[in-house]
């Protein structure tokens, strides 16, 4: 058989043979790393998973589950910029656990400032006794300080713990240790073939990888900064960080610069992260990235997903479109906990005739339910053998 044009999706998954934690196990280690480091953030933080926690058992889930890493953000994210949320203002009150995190109330310096601004006059004239009169600027100054007091926990709260939890974040996912030989071999063998190598990890494993097996790679981005496009060169294989990279930070909303050219300045983390409505951003080349994603799979008669859960809904629309569009093809999932894929990835799987018979299926699910580094036979197999279509 001719070898199937085929493009490869890589998701947290694809990482743990090397060390990485996966998106749960990152939550428990972005807490261990911020209460190693002593930081504020780390109440913040445990406060936040225990109320997640606490959500998830009242919808009938067990108490010992664990939290996703992005569900953590985003909650953290919709709790310290919740000033600009539309539902803000339905909201009667907020958890005082949280909102107290950092704040204080200096009672005495507050009563001073009242007391300071009312003095008691006297007046000389008979028919008139003591008066008191208020200084209204003292008196606006100690409201300013009363209301201050009140918001200090807000203030403070508001936007403390992004920062940091990122950095501790780009800290954990750090591969200059980490051993790659798995995906060396991987790449190795069909780096040369694929259309194109997508993946939804900020580390650079993956570069690393192409680098240690002496693969050349292109990101697509050597004229993005110029002209705001995405283009691909030559036979380097494509590779696509769908979410962005680790070491990738965003200057003037869209320029994609590398972080080691401007250490010591701040700017944007060139990475999506959190939840579904981050996903899909207005910044930055993502939006190409993903576009250019689909035209590869649209050019590809088999799509090999590893270590992905499907819980990108955005992504699985462009899986769903790709499956509706095959006549022959293969989507070869590589999971130890197998195909997880929801319902709707099945969509448009199935051909039927005008009369409403079913025809044909348009693709093949093969599982393969083993880790990345165990499986890499597994997946040269299913590479080079055609669809098998079990009886309708």
């Amino acid at each position: 058989m001719v070898d199937p044009k085929f493009s490869i999706l890589l998701g947290a998954g694809a990482s743990k043979d090397a060390g990485l934690p996966d998106a749960f196990e990152l939550t428990n280690e972005v807490y261990k790393d911020l209460l190693k480091r002593k930081s504020e953030q780390a109440k913040l933080f445990a406060i936040v998973v225990s109320k997640l926690i606490l959500r998830n058992a009242r919808k009938g889930g067990s108490p010992f589950a664990r939290v996703n890493i992005e569900d953590v953000y985003d909650a953290l994210k919709r709790l310290v910029n919740r000033d600009q949320d539309p539902l803000a203002e339905f909201v009667a009150g907020w958890d005082a656990s949280l909102l107290g995190v950092t704040g204080r109330i200096d009672a005495e310096k507050i009563i001073r400032s009242v007391l300071s601004s009312a003095t008691i006059a006297n007046d000389r004239r008979l028919d008139r006794g003591s008066s008191l009169k208020i200084d209204n600027w003292k008196l606006g100054r100690a409201a300013e300080e009363l209301e201050a007091a009140f918001n200090s926990g807000t203030d403070e709260l508001r936007g403390a713990s992004l920062e940091p939890f990122l950095e501790t974040l780009i800290r954990l996912l750090d591969v200059e240790e980490a051993p790659t030989n798995y995906l060396e071999e991987f790449l190795i063998r069909h780096a040369d073939k694929a259309q194109c190598l997508a993946t939804l990890n900020y580390d650079l494993l993956v570069e690393a990888a192409l680098t240690k097996s002496g693969r050349k790679y292109d990101l697509g981005l050597t004229k993005w900064n110029d002209f705001r496009y995405v283009r691909f060169h030559g036979r380097a294989l494509k590779l696509m960080k769908l979410h962005g990279s680790t070491n990738w930070v965003l200057r003037n909303d869209d320029e994609i610069v590398f972080s080691e050219d401007v250490k010591g300045r701040f700017m944007r983390k060139g990475m999506i992260f959190g939840g579904q409505s981050d996903k899909l951003v207005p910044h930055g080349p993502f939006l190409h990235l993903r576009h250019e994603f689909y035209k590869a799979m649209r050019q590809s008669s088999y799509l090999l997903v590893i270590g992905y859960s499907y819980g990108d809904i955005h992504l699985n629309a462009l899986i769903r479109s790709w499956v509706s569009t095959r006549k022959n093809g293969k989507l070869i999932n590589v999971d130890p906990g197998g195909f997880r894929g929801s319902h709707d990835i099945y969509r448009g799987m199935l051909e039927f005739d005008k009369d409403g018979n079913l025809k044909k299926r348009r693709i093949e699910i093969k599982e393969i339910k083993k880790g990345f580094a165990e499986a890499l036979d597994d997946i040269s197999e299913a590479l080079s053998t055609p669809p098998e279509f079990a009886p309708t």
